[in-house]
């Protein structure tokens, strides 16, 4: 049984467009799928923690915390770890820098990248994909579940509180949400809607404590938050997002941030119409 090995990158919705696409490039050739997962500082969580298991895929969990010569010891061993892994299954090594060059060569048509990335498969023993890119096709439908104690919490949450719209404004690291998804676009697409549906409410979902008192000052009763914890860096962070990203997914309707795999992700779950609030959109 030849194997296809993917370590994502990033944070969840990057992380799951990427289990994904490997999932679906191992169905098509028929490979076993292994899962290297990396708990770190961009996702201070184990996979279970995040997601149900992925039907016939074994799951390698390494814990990359920690600060320190204890840490960096730690992570020299799990590195030898990790070349082991490749040179055991015999494995072609994709890194992340080669699949974006594949992407952006081919105007991110995955039809096309599919098509090298199968010429790969029929020419390699063992595949190691190191990305946190769709680089493959979904074929399959295949969506990576969130976990079920997170969807409960959610439902816990929409069960209380109506919500119309779902509504993702990315902000702390993310220089293009912030840059090109500026709050007042939200502000005044929110005044629009309420003029004309005065009883809408909206799912609040963000990173930044700061939007939620600007929104919740201006539109009070409307803005619906599940969660208080948005510290995306720490384990209860975590479990947050995953909250926020089953209830975005449950609104008909999502307004998201410029270049935001979170809100595309969103939009996913159940086919939600997203709307990309953005400047460029604006402009052009």
């Amino acid at each position: 049984m030849k194997y296809l090995i993917i370590e994502p990158l990033g944070g969840l919705a990057n992380r799951m467009r990427a289990i994904e696409s490997a999932v679906n490039y191992a169905n098509s050739h028929e490979r076993k799928l292994m899962i290297v997962w990396e708990k770190n500082a961009f996702l201070n969580a184990d996979f279970f923690d995040c997601f149900r298991p992925v039907n016939g895929a074994k799951v390698i969990q390494l814990d990359y915390l920690g600060v320190g010569i204890i840490s960096k010891v730690k992570r020299r061993i799990l590195n030898v770890v990790k070349w082991m892994i490749k040179l055991v299954y015999r494995a072609r090594y994709i890194p992340d820098a080669e699949i974006e060059v594949l992407l952006k060569d081919h105007e991110y048509d995955l039809g096309n990248v599919g098509g090298l990335m199968d010429a790969i498969a029929d020419n390699s023993n063992g595949i190691y994909i190191k990305s946190c890119y769709e680089f493959y096709p979904n074929l399959t439908g295949f969506l990576v579940e969130i976990d079920y104690k997170a969807q409960q919490l959610g439902n816990q949450i929409l069960n209380s509180h109506r919500c119309d719209i779902g509504i993702h404004i990315r902000r702390t690291d993310h220089t293009e949400a912030i840059n090109n998804s500026p709050i007042d676009l939200f502000k005044t697409k929110i005044s629009e809607k309420l003029t004309s549906h005065p009883h809408y409410k909206f799912y609040l979902s963000t990173d930044s404590s700061e939007v939620v008192d600007y929104l919740e000052r201006h539109f009070s009763s409307h803005i619906i938050t599940g969660i208080s914890n948005r510290d995306r860096h720490s384990e209860e962070g975590i479990r947050s997002a995953l909250i926020d990203l089953h209830c975005l997914g449950k609104c008909v309707e999502i307004w998201g941030s410029d270049q935001s795999s979170f809100s595309d992700r969103a939009a996913r779950i159940n086919g939600s119409k997203l709307e990309i609030l953005s400047l460029k959109n604006i402009s052009a």
